[in-house]
């Protein structure tokens, strides 16, 4: 019992340099141990934040609104926002891992920075955790956030048409975790509901907002690996990919590819989907109009993956008729999430080009 006492003075005290830690180490430990996204530990991990978000906000408010006294009740009230912080703070690091591997940042940026807003602010959010609404709201975030992947996991699909399928399935959850809340407390509960609804229902249109003007990640796709290269054969099931040797600097900061002129390039992406997953991409060439200062579609090449390779599904498209200045190729998915961007400067070089090869 005194052991007990102790803690709970420890936690009261030290709670914010303990939170601290807690988030530095749980992102560290997010980002080495989440590898795939369709693998059961990473969705127990993730299942196990959101079911102890439940529990603590049942308990907490099942205490705070039936003023219940008993020493249990107030080791609840004194733990239960703590535990909340802290799993919500894993869910909001898992989700920024995972959708910030999946799309083009220049794309998603919005929605990136709103995860990685709410896992820095997580912080200083104890005191909000005892508020009923706010709890209620941000979980349902969290648990669209999940349903997002876990839809197209479970069927093997992906578009719209299971986007919406999530936001309605995330809905309904919520609706019956709300029910069980006012089942527990033995409260008019629904009292809250015009500014608790009002809340739920913004993060879903905004959720959407970001699906349909393809802001949002095309999770449970990924690229994992992309390239412009002068030439590529397949050996076997290998590809060999050739083009001149460059500087880390130079393809960082310069990505200049030197092509002899009448001559074609080729684009290769790796791309990781789900097993049994089977889609389609689009690998869209685009150049640089300097006098309108815009990007221009060129060409679309279509073609299909199926998922389930750990380095991804292999693909590559090819280009003529090209010209020097600024390119970029965008991959897709059919509906116009971007999943990746290569950036480039195309400069012709009349004398042969000294092409460096590569196995993937």
């Amino acid at each position: 019992m005194v052991m007990i006492q102790n803690f709970t003075a420890f936690v009261k005290k030290h709670d914010r340099h303990i939170s601290s830690g807690a988030l530095i180490f749980g992102f560290i430990i997010d980002n080495l141990t989440l590898n795939r996204i369709d693998r059961a530990y990473d969705n127990a991990v993730l299942v196990f934040y959101l079911v102890l978000v439940g529990c603590c906000i049942l308990l907490f408010n099942m205490v705070e609104i039936r003023n219940l006294t008993s020493s249990f009740a107030q080791k609840i009230k004194i733990f239960a926002p703590i535990i909340i912080q802290f799993a919500f703070g894993g869910l909001f690091s898992a989700f920024f891992v995972f959708y910030s591997r999946s799309g083009s940042f220049g794309s998603s940026w919005p929605f990136l920075t709103l995860i990685l807003g709410l896992l820095i602010i997580n912080e200083f959010l104890k005191e909000k955790y005892s508020r009923l609404i706010y709890q209620v709201t941000i979980y349902f975030f969290t648990i669209f956030s999940y349903m997002i992947f876990l839809v197209p996991l479970i069927t093997k699909k992906i578009g719209p048409n299971f986007f919406i399928a999530s936001g309605i399935i995330s809905l309904g959850l919520i609706y019956l975790f709300n029910l069980l809340i006012h089942i527990a407390t033995k409260q008019k509960y629904f009292n809250f509901n015009k500014k608790l609804w009002a809340g739920i229902i913004s993060i879903f249109i905004v959720m959407n907002v970001f699906y349909f003007t393809n802001i949002l990640p095309p999770l449970p796709l990924s690229m994992k690996d992309s390239g412009v290269f002068n030439l590529i054969e397949k050996k076997n099931e290998s590809y060999v990919l050739s083009r001149e040797s460059i500087t880390w600097l130079n393809k960082f900061f310069n990505n200049t590819i030197t092509v002899t002129p009448g001559k074609g390039l080729y684009y290769f992406s790796s791309i990781f989907a789900p097993a049994k997953l089977d889609t389609k991409i689009v690998h869209e060439w685009q150049y640089y109009d300097k006098a309108n200062r815009k990007w221009i579609q060129s060409s679309k090449i279509f073609f299909s993956i199926l998922g389930g390779r750990d380095q991804g599904y292999r693909g590559y498209s090819f280009k003529q008729n090209l010209t020097e200045g600024e390119w970029r190729v965008l991959t897709k998915t059919l509906n116009g999430q971007i999943i990746g961007e290569e950036k480039f400067n195309i400069v012709f070089k009349k004398e042969s080009l000294d092409l460096k090869s590569e196995t993937k």
